[in-house]
């Protein structure tokens, strides 16, 4: 029986030589037996770069999307996630049956319904619920930009 793991990492993507898309990576695969996902927080140094948290590279950055993708062993169709700072989930509940088992999703940040650009100032933590798959493998892709543009 294996526990369920979650890796993250970071990637820059350059325009015009300047660093101006930020993508966290979040690499979740479920428990063995019991189908559930561990939540990804950002508060963590594990595989960051030069030992800083992830928060501490995402402060300042405004987060634009993130894309679902399924993995090999694809997740419950209609899962959910949440992506969360201070406790208040920033797709404001836009994740609900966002995880396909086939299909690679995109979900906006929003608030009160409307999409919107949302800062980073603290930890982030992903969660990700209604799965059924042992071992189901899902990759979240969160892409901040350096402004509002």
């Amino acid at each position: 029986m294996a526990a369920s793991t979650v890796t993250m990492s970071i990637v820059n993507h350059k325009v015009f030589g300047e660093t101006n898309i930020r993508e966290l990576i979040f690499s979740c695969v479920a428990d063995s037996a019991a189908a559930t996902f561990l939540s990804g927080a950002t508060s963590s140094k594990t595989g960051s770069t030069h030992n800083r948290t992830f928060t501490d590279q995402l402060r300042g950055w405004f987060l634009l999307k993130l894309i679902v993708d399924p993995g090999a062993i694809a997740p419950t169709v209609n899962s959910d996630l949440t992506f969360k700072e201070y406790g208040c989930d920033l797709l404001d509940g836009n994740g609900t049956d966002k995880i396909h088992n086939t299909d690679t999703k995109q979900v906006y940040p929003a608030i009160d319904g409307l999409p919107s650009l949302q800062p980073i100032t603290d930890h982030l933590t992903l969660a990700i619920t209604n799965n059924a798959v042992n071992s189901a493998i899902i990759v979240v892709r969160c892409m901040f930009v350096r402004t509002t543009m």
